[in-house]
């Protein structure tokens, strides 16, 4: 009984509750929340009927619009229903009277109505903000209304951190170019003047020779050279300084230009080469140079070495070049290769498989009488004797190319009709390079053998300017590439500060080139690195070489041994076709296999573009240090620019700046008195009479 009786308790004071309040929720939601689930049907349902069906004609009879839907009410259990049954029915009545009298709302009910109800609470439309009274023209122009009533307002909390996130690098990004732009102007300041003094009648401009060369593990082969372009070069046209580039795509490719070069000077110098060919010689005109006026405007220019891997280039050139004895004829390296090629037997005639043997001894066996004439042709050719028993001509037994371009003449090929029309270009070729040969072999005779060999000391070098470039490849080194991409100032810095040493520096002032660390006796310079002195420039940029550049000479491996491996197969295979032995397939008549003499010239491409690299990559590997003779000593000097020489150029500067602004200061005192001057005549007509006028 006094479970009921709170129960019955407990409703009284919820159903008032609900009825007191105009935006009280339903009733049937404040029941749902207080009794249970109904586990079993129960009778007597008259009585909560009427009080739904009161409780919807008063909330139909208030002044607020809220519309709300009934949904079927669950039953409370027995005991609960005939607690509620008691209630006396004048409550519904009164309350429903007073429902349409306006009163103040009671304080809510305690429990979980009061939740459901501040929480289903519809919060009031706020009216739409009116276009402020200055901007409502606008609205006859075709401006939204929207765009004209919108009121600016704080950003939310992501947009405050993506704004703050893109106005700082772009600040950052601004002030870094403006700072640029500000040191690049600079020093182009300081070194302006000198392109506008007057040149003498004959004189040419200084000359800087630049050497770049492609850095490892990028494709790009034009990094260094587009570094020099982008933070040296601009101050050197100021200066009005001309500039030469030898960039070698290839790694080693600048070290055999180099290299090729310096046996070309030596021979020039010894009289075994003319210095000119023949339309250099005649394109000569009183203002050109001659050979000795040439050599000293190279070595009074300056020498460029863009990164470390152009170093290291660099040296061994000059190293190879010098430091070797000289010989007579340039060496034709394409040549030599494709006689070693030749020589190694990988074309040799493959071993005849058993029933291809079979096979042409029972042709040989046959009668002639009974063979057509391809076989009769293939045994007359088994009879002469082949040494490999090669059953049909082979294109290697043909011809004494290189590529093998011509393995069958039988009347077809360059060579077909040289009798009728005289000697092909080819062997005009062959005829010159044989009438070189011998001049040079009858001057060499008659040299000094000993102007052949190594000199003691190698010729004086231009002075040399290091550029420290380090080429960042690789996803390790993305996060000092974004740091660096907002500090592009410092690179502007260093190019600006080489490309003032390059003008104002001079091999009078350049120091000796210092190999070793300090103390280092001749002879005793390590081959390894860290070797000390000079020969230490730009070590730190090989720490940020990417891994797999470490690992081309097994890659060049793996790829040799993967092509001469396959290589068989192809051979057979073009033989084989080339002899009529078999149809070509679908594929090989849609896409026709190489022929021998195709896979001779691939095979020497790749021959050459292996050796090749493996030599750059024994140049620039960082396990090998730059190359080092003793007889150097004495001939490499090092631009440098000292304090003073700084100070000087500062002092010169700011004087020329102090004369700029005096004369622009007088120039605009001028221009200020001849308007006055102007004016006061304007006046003075104005004011005269008409008559005098």
């Amino acid at each position: 009984m006094q479970k009921g009786k709170t129960t019955e308790s407990q409703l009284e004071n919820n159903v008032e509750a609900k009825r007191a309040s105009p935006r009280s929720e339903p009733l049937h939601h404040s029941l749902s929340e207080t009794f249970p689930q109904p586990t079993r049907e129960v009778p007597k349902k008259n009585q909560l009927a009427r009080s739904v069906q009161s409780e919807s004609q008063r909330r139909s009879t208030t002044t607020t619009t809220t519309t709300t839907t009934l949904t079927p009410l669950p039953f409370p259990e027995a005991g609960s229903f005939h607690a509620m049954s008691s209630t006396p029915p004048s409550t519904s009545a009164a309350s429903s009277s007073t429902s349409s009298a306006p009163s103040p709302a009671p304080a809510p009910a305690a429990g979980t109505a009061t939740g459901t109800t501040a929480g289903n609470t519809a919060k009031p439309k706020l009216p739409p903000r009116e276009v402020p009274p200055i901007l409502r023209p606008l609205e006859f122009v075709g401006i939204p209304k929207s765009v004209l009533a919108w009121k600016p307002r704080l950003p939310s909390r992501n947009w405050s951190i993506f704004l703050v996130t893109v106005g700082t690098l772009s600040y950052l990004y601004y002030d870094d170019r403006r700072q640029c732009r500000l040191i690049r102007q600079d020093y182009i300041d300081k070194v302006s003047h000198l392109s506008k003094e007057p040149m003498k009648p004959g004189e040419w401009p200084r000359k800087i020779t630049v050497y770049a060369t492609r850095s490892p593990g990028d494709d790009d082969y034009d990094k260094a050279l587009r570094y020099f372009k982008k933070y040296v070069k601009p101050v050197l046209v100021a200066a009005g300084i001309d500039w030469e580039v030898t960039n070698g795509t290839r790694h080693g490719g600048l070290a055999r230009e180099l290299q090729s070069k310096i046996h070309e000077r030596r021979r020039k110098l010894l009289g075994l080469e003319p210095w000119m060919d023949e339309i250099t010689a005649l394109s000569q005109n009183p203002f050109s140079l001659t050979p000795q006026q040439e050599l000293q405007r190279e070595i009074d220019g300056g020498l460029v070495l863009v990164g470390r891997p152009a170093l290291k280039e660099w040296a061994w050139a000059l190293k190879n070049g010098w430091c070797t004895p000289l010989e007579v004829l340039k060496r034709d390296r394409d040549d030599e290769l494709a006689r070693e090629l030749a020589e190694d037997h990988a074309f040799d005639e493959l071993p005849a498989e058993p029933s291809a043997s079979a096979s042409s001894s029972s042709a040989a066996s046959a009668p002639s009488e009974f063979l057509d004439e391809k076989d009769r042709a293939i045994a007359a050719l088994a009879e002469t004797g082949e040494e490999d028993g090669a059953g049909a001509p082979l294109p290697s037994r043909f011809g004494n190319n290189r590529f093998g371009s011509a393995p069958y003449g039988l009347g077809s090929g360059p060579n077909a009709f040289s009798g009728v029309m005289g000697p092909s270009p080819a062997a005009q070729a062959q005829a010159e390079k044989q009438r070189v040969k011998s001049e040079a072999e009858a001057v060499a005779a008659r040299l000094d053998p000993k102007l052949l060999e190594v000199p003691a000391q190698i010729p004086a070098q231009p002075p040399i300017c290091f550029v420290d470039f380090t080429n960042l490849v690789g996803w390790r080194n993305i996060p000092l590439r974004m740091y660096q991409f907002f500090r592009q100032r410092d690179k502007v810095q260093h190019g600006a500060e080489l490309a003032l040493t390059l003008v104002y520096g001079t091999k009078e002032s350049a120091r000796e080139f210092q190999p070793g660390r300090e103390g280092t006796f001749a002879g005793e310079v390590s081959d390894t690195p860290p070797q000390g002195g000079d020969l230490d420039w730009g070590i730190e940029s090989e720490q940020r070489y990417p891994p797999y550049f470490l690992k081309s000479d097994k890659n060049l491996a793996e790829a040799r041994e993967s092509y001469y491996k396959a290589l068989p197969k192809h051979l057979k295979d073009a033989r084989d076709l080339a002899r009529g032995l078999r149809e070509p397939s679908k594929i090989e008549k849609n896409d026709p296999s190489k022929t021998e003499s195709e896979l001779r010239e691939e095979r020497f491409k790749k021959e050459k573009e292996w050796r090749n690299a493996e030599m750059g990559f024994e140049i620039i590997r960082p396990s090998a240090g730059v190359a080092w003779d003793e007889r150097f000593r004495g001939s490499l000097r090092v631009l440098t620019l000292s304090d003073e020489t700084k100070v000087q150029i500062n002092r010169q500067q700011k004087l020329r700046n102090e004369a700029q602004k005096n004369a622009e200061q007088r120039r605009a005192a001028e221009d200020k008195q001849l308007r006055e001057e102007q004016a006061q005549r304007q006046r003075e007509l104005e004011s005269q009479p008409l008559e005098e006028l």
